[in-house]
């Protein structure tokens, strides 16, 4: 996009939301609400930093996704198993490397970036912030940002911070949706992005919402088709209007609700059954299926894997009837693992 003069993020934005560690750096240059943090670069960095963020805190790679490699540290008994839980997770890592950019010392070079991070082995140790988890998608062109999904999340209880489910869209009085417009602006201003898509994840804590992360894409998994079911809006098509460099207006109204759940392995074993029957999979109110785990593969939950097997997502006219939709197709697809 540089090299050409196309709409798009510059180099060094583009870096900035993909490595955590430059991300908070820019928080803390734009003032954005985000949690303390320490880069380290091995188990003595990991130890020294603990001792200064305090116990609990959060453990994640520099650059992963999904919460891949993430977990907490809660009490002593957490700390026992630290030093363990922190390899297995960098050898998972480093075993599905090819899934992100792992950047060279000549890429940052040619970016400009001096402070060299690896993506996978380097972890950043962040105070741990309990609240109420929502992402934010948006739409930003020529600095002007329209939020076009948020979503309600729910996670895997710690030590680990997996995906559960979530429900799209998020609902919350006028107080707390103007607070999210309002911080979701001020956060894309401080990352320097002016045409692009944005997914934003916040955490409510009782100090206020802070900024988990940021990244300058749409949503993954089931956040376009359910944002395009919710407001009738495409975010790959708006991604591509907006890098054509074509104006967007944008009037946002709900038009149902969607509810969504992963399919995580309860145990280690060897996947043999994942039936999906024809009165699900042919059910108007269920959007999608995904199976992203195929038979014959081993699955594991964590800190041995991070698997996915799949997900479902649904609608339903009210957030309770969305549930409810859900529920009934989860009851009738089959699992097995061996």
């Amino acid at each position: 996009a540089k090299i050409y003069g196309f709409v798009g993020n510059n180099p060094k934005t583009a870096f900035y939301c993909r490595s955590k560690y430059h991300m908070r750096k820019k928080f803390l240059e734009g003032n954005i609400p985000s949690p303390k943090f320490k880069l380290c670069k091995n188990y003595e960095d990991v130890e020294k930093a603990i001792q200064e963020i305090k116990v609990p805190c959060v453990l994640k790679p520099v650059g992963w996704h999904s919460s891949f490699g993430t977990f907490m540290i809660r009490d002593s008994e957490d700390l026992k198993q630290l030093e363990s839980n922190y390899k297995t997770s960098i050898e998972f890592l480093l075993k599905e490397i090819k899934e992100i950019c792992a950047y060279e010392k000549e890429d940052l070079d040619l970016i400009g970036i001096n402070d060299e991070v690896n993506m996978a082995t380097d972890y950043l140790v962040e105070e741990f912030m309990d609240g109420q988890e929502i992402s934010v998608d948006a739409m930003t062109q020529n600095g002007k940002t329209t939020i076009l999904g948020v979503a309600q999340q729910v996670r895997m209880a710690p030590p680990y911070f997996v995906q559960l489910a979530e429900k799209i869209p998020y609902v919350c009085d006028a107080k707390r949706s103007e607070k999210i417009k309002e911080l979701i602006e001020n956060t894309i201003a401080a990352m320097g992005i002016k045409n692009s898509a944005t997914h934003t994840e916040i955490i409510f804590t009782k100090e206020g919402p802070k900024i988990v992360e940021i990244a300058c894409r749409s949503g993954a998994d089931n956040i376009h088709d359910a944002i395009y079911n919710v407001t009738g809006y495409s975010t790959l098509y708006e991604n591509a209007m907006i890098a054509l460099g074509i104006e967007r207006h944008y009037k946002v109204e709900t038009k149902c609700h969607t509810a969504m759940q992963y399919i995580l392995p309860a145990k280690e074993g060897i996947l043999s059954k994942f039936e999906i029957p024809k009165e699900v999979s042919e059910n108007p109110d269920v959007l999608e299926i995904k199976t992203i785990t195929k038979e014959g593969s081993k699955v594991a939950p964590p800190p041995q894997n991070f698997d996915y097997i799949g997900y479902v997502l649904v609608k339903g006219n009210t957030p309770e009837k969305a549930e409810q939709n859900l529920q009934n197709a989860l009851k009738k697809i089959s699992i097995q693992i061996d």
